[in-house]
């Protein structure tokens, strides 16, 4: 899968602008269920790369809002959608436990690290668990 948590991949996804493309393209074909279905689970694969989660966090003010594409997605295809949208959804808020589940557990590098803590300053908690994992 062109969204796996790889190192390459990565910066092709960001240097790309998928997350912008993928959505303005559900967008648009908001009533052909296979994109919809593609598009959720996309989206949900890329909520679980700290970086592409940021990223698409950060879509939410600066271009198109997920939210609403995914829970029309979730609607009018719920057998198809409801499950990856519910679970996008709910990854594009995460607390406090679920950015640390980020660093300790997931295939965290030293990018996605470093970018979590700058995007989740205030947190002490998250700033040490960050420490403990680059081991510094």
């Amino acid at each position: 899968s062109l969204t796996s948590h790889d190192s390459s991949n990565k910066h092709e996804i960001s240097k790309t602008h998928l997350v912008q493309h993928l959505l303005s393209t559900m967008k648009q074909y908001f009533n052909n269920e296979d994109i919809q279905k593609e598009g959720c689970m996309t989206l949900l694969n890329l909520t679980f790369c700290p970086s592409h989660l940021l990223q698409l966090k950060d879509t939410i003010t600066t271009t198109i809002d997920p939210r609403p594409i995914l829970c029309d997605a979730s609607h009018r295809f719920p057998e198809k959608c409801r499950n990856s949208c519910s679970i996008t959804l709910k990854r594009l808020n995460p607390n406090e436990n679920d950015i640390i589940d980020m660093i300790q557990f997931f295939d965290s590098d030293v990018e996605d690290v470093t970018l979590l803590m700058n995007a989740y300053m205030a947190s002490p908690t998250i700033q040490e668990m960050a420490c403990v994992k680059l081991d510094i």
